[in-house]
């Protein structure tokens, strides 16, 4: 057992090593991804085409960089958001108020049109923009520094002219916030 994964051998192969993982299969897809989300668990996906073996292989093939994440996981500090006070129901329109107010803020400055926003209680991102021009918040920003909270909120805006994390996107995002490599690498260190 390692990293909270186990290994188990299929009864006519002891060579063939399955980990344990969540599989999503897009038609979309091109190829297979792989991340570790803020429970520690492998989420794997993959193209409805590909056979499981490969896939697994695939994720047995990126065992040591699973490793590395998992215990990074263990020493990055962790916000405490536990406790009544902190909860979806309490905080939700607290957060839609000030989290619209800073969309509209950069909305307005720098020409971004959207169609709605929407405050969320996700486990895994703090943001995420629709090709419908519809942008999705956690209400848990609003317990971060207001310079990440910016952060996420041009991230996502820059999102409505840029739907990838390209060069253009990039550099989109480096002209409203010339500092966002310093915010981003900060956001990392939180996990939801």
């Amino acid at each position: 057992m390692k990293g909270g994964m186990h290994e188990n051998c299929y009864p006519f192969s002891p060579y063939i090593f399955i980990m344990d993982y969540n599989l999503r299969r897009l038609s979309r897809s091109k190829r297979i991804t792989l991340s570790v989300n803020s429970k520690g668990k492998v989420q794997v996906t993959a193209p409805k085409y590909v056979p499981k073996l490969l896939i697994t292989q695939f994720v047995k093939s990126r065992q040591e960089w699973i490793d590395g994440v998992l215990e990074k996981m263990k020493t990055t500090k962790k916000p405490e958001f536990s406790g009544p006070q902190y909860s979806y129901h309490t905080n939700k329109a607290r957060a839609k108020k000030i989290i619209v107010e800073r969309v509209k803020y950069f909305a307005k400055l720098y020409g971004f049109s959207f169609k709605r926003i929407s405050i969320k209680n996700t486990s895994t991102r703090w943001g995420s923009c629709s090709t419908k021009e519809n942008l999705n918040f956690n209400y848990k920003l609003i317990f971060l520094s207001e310079d990440l909270l910016d952060c996420v909120v041009v991230h996502e805006l820059c999102h409505l002219r840029h739907h990838n994390h390209s060069s253009k996107f990039w550099k989109e995002v480096s002209l409203i916030l010339p500092d966002y490599r310093v915010r981003e690498r900060e956001l990392k260190k939180i996990h939801l």
